[in-house]
């Protein structure tokens, strides 16, 4: 009996980011959307949070999603983040809800064409804070999902918020901002007492790659991000390196 099921030679991918408070993730999910539209791939970034006001519509939910000043935005996204996970009693809800936004992306890109085609197509979200969010897009898209986990030393995120928080009040003294960053960077790590709250030191380190964003003199991020697309399309021409 021939198989019904098509092998595809240039399957979809799907790259889940996964990075802490305070890290700059931009360079990163450009170098990968370049990669991927130089080797012939579309390219799709489906940021969760960009879609709080739509399910703060939907659920009607009474929380405040202000977008400034940068300190408050945090603290609100996340609050917003929890109290969705405790309303569906569900810590992957977000991740769920991803699945769904990619749903719609197929149907809105097929929807005039005469034949569906899921190749050539490269899914990037971001970003993800709960272990159980990781586990099901695993189960959902099984070894086309992979964790891309983006790395910062935790006094260079402290380092880098006080300033964005500072500079946003139009101060050089970052004394104030400073505490105020450091509480945040805490509260995405791990929010004990919180049962829906942030766990991103528990799936930091399950990524399939991980891009060390501190390494901007030695090893800039596109050459990191490179490296990890060429060995998926089983390139032999990388050897290890000491690192």
């Amino acid at each position: 009996m021939k198989n019904a099921l098509q092998r595809l030679e240039f399957p979809e991918i799907f790259l889940g980011i996964v990075s802490p408070v305070g890290v700059s993730i931009k360079s990163t999910i450009d170098a990968i959307s370049d990669f991927y539209k130089n080797n012939g791939y579309d390219v799709v970034e489906i940021k969760v949070t960009d879609y709080f006001d739509q399910i703060k519509r939907g659920l009607d939910i009474d929380l405040p999603l202000e977008k400034s000043p940068l300190d408050v935005r945090i603290k609100n996204y996340i609050s917003f983040g929890n109290k969705v996970r405790s309303i569906f009693d569900d810590n992957s809800i977000l991740a769920a809800y991803t699945i769904y936004r990619i749903m719609k992306d197929r149907d809105r890109n097929f929807k005039n064409k005469d034949r569906i085609s899921y190749q050539k197509r490269a899914y990037i979200l971001y970003q993800f804070k709960r272990k159980e969010e990781i586990d099901l897009l695993r189960s959902v898209y099984g070894r086309l999902f992979y964790q891309i986990s983006v790395y910062s030393r935790r006094v260079s995120r402290i380092e880098y918020l006080s300033h964005r928080i500072a500079h946003e009040r139009n101060t050089a003294d970052q004394s104030t901002s400073k505490p105020i960053a450091d509480d945040l960077v805490s509260i995405d790590e791990n929010e004990r007492s919180n049962k829906f709250g942030q766990r991103v030191t528990k799936i930091f380190h399950d990524a399939d790659f991980i891009v060390n964003s501190d390494l901007v003199e030695k090893d800039t991020v596109e050459k990191q991000v490179t490296r990890f697309g060429e060995l998926l399309f089983s390139s032999n021409a990388i050897s290890p390196t000491k690192q």
